[in-house]
This record gives C-alpha cells, structure tokens and sequence, in this order.
C-alpha cells in the first residue's frame, strides 16, 4: 500500500464513531425472553437437585465464612455450635440500620458485603437472649436476678 492510502485509513479510523449494538441485543434478547424463561422452568423442574442444593451449599457458604470471621464461637461463653450462633450488633442499632437502608434484610449477607464490620459479634442464642433481656428490660430471671418491681 501506499502512504497516501495509509494515511487515508488512519484518518478513517480516527473519525468512523464505533457502532453500537445495544439497541439491537436489546430487541434480540426480548425477542427469545419468552424462550429463555420456558428453557429455565423447565430445566428447574427436570433438576430441582442441582438448582435448590446450589442455592442452598452458597447460603451456607456465605454464613460459614462469616462466623468464621467473626471466630466461629460465643463471644461469652464459646459455645461453638453453628446451629446455636447469631450475630449481635455491638451498638445495639441493627433495627434502626434495617429501617434506614432496606436492602440489609439479612445481617449475614450485609456482613459479608460489607468485609465483616467491627459494630458486629458473635453470640450463642442463649447470649444473645440475655444481653437484649438485661440491655432492653432491665432483668433475665434465668440469670438469678429477681423481677423487677414496678
């Protein structure tokens, strides 16, 4: 080639604007919608095994890497029971963070999203039970202190 088609090229290319094709993947994609759900029922019933135990082993996965942050047993006791721990916000504003950003339904996937926040610990049910017993009413009759009196 020569220079002069060389240059002519390049200049070419320099103002030729690059094509979008958004618009036509748009109209593709909701062309075979109906075919993309119809295909992903029918999968879903033919193998409920793989799609719920997926789901299911992720949760987990998640919950497991979080108490692991967190130590993996009680703050108070040490009880180590996967089954038996929560988590507990140290401040004490885990409804008020709920009510001022929806999205945090689950404290665990926040937990996780979030890189495992210092305002979290973790605590055994029966902890955590008394903490918001002591915390929010003033007593827990299992612990030996007697009812108050009003």
């Amino acid at each position: 080639m020569t220079t002069d088609r060389l240059e002519y090229y390049r200049e070419y290319e320099k103002r030729r604007k690059p094509r979008d094709r958004t618009e036509y993947y748009r109209a593709y994609d909701k062309e075979r919608l109906p075919e993309k759900v119809e295909y992903i029922k029918d999968y879903k019933k033919k193998n409920p095994e793989k799609t719920n135990s997926w789901a299911k082993n992720q949760r987990h996965r998640v919950i497991r890497d979080v108490f692991e942050a967190y130590g993996a047993k009680c703050n108070r006791c040490g009880d180590s029971n996967f089954l038996h721990l929560q988590l507990h916000h140290k401040d004490g504003d885990g409804g008020e963070r709920r009510r001022l950003d929806s999205s945090e339904r689950n404290t665990v996937k926040w937990a996780y999203a979030n890189g495992f926040p210092d305002v979290l610990e973790l605590l055994c049910a029966s902890c955590h039970l008394e903490h918001h017993r002591l915390t929010d009413y003033g007593w827990a009759p299992y612990v030996g202190q007697e009812e108050p009196v009003t």
